[in-house]
């Protein structure tokens, strides 16, 4: 016949030579052409090789040489296994402050669970912890580059408001979905007058949850959408063990994530079905800083939630927190403490008045003997309020203040307004003009904090990516110590 059957005395050696050819080009399904004297007997006893690689193969030939075989069901069952239904696992993650810590936290507890995780926040996307992309790509570009990535066997994704408005959502169905809350951020801002509207934008997140819904106990709108889904389906998290939405869901049975104090040792604990399990003790989860950065323990109970969400266990859910650390790589932009400068510099992105009205709860913590100076700005296309309302946070709290402007953060301002307008507002609330220096781009922003910082200083940088205004501060140190040197 023209057509022979070889299948079942294929060598070993020529069946692994054969499939890894295949995978070294990502393919799941090929036909290989190979050539040997004898298939079956080893390539590497008597020589022979691989002519030609088919992406997309003939069958008929192997339909002829053995009309008895199931040539199609197993290709079948290898593209679609049984029991499977071609998804992966999927976590949406959105919420006004802390989404993006929140979402890096989930990607680090789906690898401790073995998965090849797909990550994509406002930062950029991460492939099984592996930066591919920078920049803000937190809504359906990101998440369709991440979905379709054929390593990736999970994912988790931020969902920003702005990626919402302009194409939706991404995908009809996702495992577990959370809001963490909605503050006064972006409102005024594309159609979006009010706190309420903001909330419905989100929630249309959550409607897509097909195992578990996350909310936040503490935020009044994320604890009435809460009364909207069945108990059984919602996971609330509170930082407040007897905050009253959280005592209302364990009563009716409802599962709730929190902390809880035993012997000056605080832990994050799960409650399921009146029976308490303990996750972690906060100060083993290195985003925290022994347990002095607070908001960084209400993601973190944010991610266990979806973790459990996930069907995760919890001895690999504190895996994944230990293993998230505050550092450039795996948290860059939230709360990076640096050491290693003349001065103390502390980054962080925090860019609207709730969320820098948290993080300066945690900033004493970190403050050495000498002065405060503080280093921040925001994009100029919110409303004027929140100007003012930015300012007034920050008024206070430090001894010194350069305000600064992002040149792609303008967005319609002219060179000067912003830094501008802080410096007036921060007038208004009693600091004095004399401790206020106005900068019109980031990078003489970090010449002049270096320059005016001495020893025992801490210099906090907010509204700014630590990946480019770290290098920026240090070659101003660097340029400064140059001409120490020569004077």
């Amino acid at each position: 016949t023209l057509f022979r059957s070889v299948t079942d005395i294929i060598h070993p050696d020529n069946i692994t030579l054969a499939e890894r050819s295949a995978q070294t080009i990502g393919l799941k399904v090929a036909g290989i052409d190979f050539i040997t004297p004898d298939i079956s007997r080893s390539w590497k006893e008597i020589g022979g090789g691989i002519c030609e690689i088919n992406a997309s193969p003939g069958l008929r030939p192997h339909w002829i040489g053995n009309p008895e075989r199931n040539v199609v069901t197993p290709i079948f069952n290898t593209i679609f296994p049984e029991g499977e239904n071609g998804r992966i696992p999927i976590a949406l993650i959105t919420g006004s402050n802390g989404k993006t810590t929140t979402t890096r936290m989930v990607d680090h507890i789906l690898r401790a669970a073995g998965h090849i995780s797909g990550c994509v926040t406002t930062d950029g996307i991460t492939i099984n912890g592996e930066e591919i992309l920078q920049g803000d790509v937190a809504g359906a570009g990101g998440a369709e580059l991440v979905l379709r990535e054929p390593t990736v066997t999970a994912a988790s994704l931020e969902s920003s408001r702005g990626g919402l408005l302009k194409r939706g959502i991404y995908t009809k169905k996702c495992d577990v979905a959370a809001i963490l809350n909605v503050d006064n951020d972006h409102i005024g801002i594309d159609g979006i007058e009010s706190l309420d509207q903001m909330a419905s934008l989100k929630r249309n997140i959550i409607e897509t949850a097909t195992k578990k819904i996350i909310l936040n106990a503490e935020d009044e709108r994320c604890l009435k959408m809460s009364y909207d889904f069945p108990v059984e389906k919602v996971i609330l998290f509170s930082m407040k063990q007897d905050a009253e939405g959280l005592k209302k869901h364990r009563n009716s049975g409802g599962t709730i994530v929190t902390l809880e104090q035993t012997k000056n040792k605080e832990s994050i604990v799960i409650e399921v079905n009146g029976k308490t399990s303990k996750i972690i003790a906060t100060d083993n989860i290195p985003a925290t800083f022994k347990s002095l950065v607070r908001h960084n323990i209400t993601n973190a109970l944010a991610a266990a939630a979806l973790g459990y969400g996930m069907e995760i266990n919890l001895k690999t859910i504190a895996e994944g927190l230990k293993n998230f650390t505050p550092t450039l790589k795996d948290s860059s932009g939230r709360f990076n403490v640096i050491d290693d400068l003349p001065v103390r510099c502390l980054f962080e992105f925090a860019h609207n008045t709730p969320a820098i009205e948290t993080t300066l709860k945690s900033i004493p913590n970190f403050t050495k003997k000498g002065s405060n100076i503080c280093a921040f700005t925001c994009p100029g296309n919110r409303p004027d309020e929140h100007f003012d309302n930015f300012a007034k946070s920050f008024a206070g709290h430090f001894d010194k203040y350069i305000c600064f402007e992002r040149v792609e953060w303008r967005r319609g301002h002219k060179e000067g307004d912003i830094s501008k307008r802080f410096a007036e507002a921060l007038m208004k609330y009693g600091v004095s003009n004399d401790n206020i220096m106005q900068c019109p781009t980031q990078n003489e922003a970090m010449n002049v904090a270096a320059n005016i910082a001495k020893t025992d200083d801490l210099i906090a940088i907010f509204g700014t990516d630590a990946r480019y205004s770290l290098p920026q501060i240090r070659s101003a140190f660097k340029k400064l110590q140059t001409l120490l040197e020569r004077m």
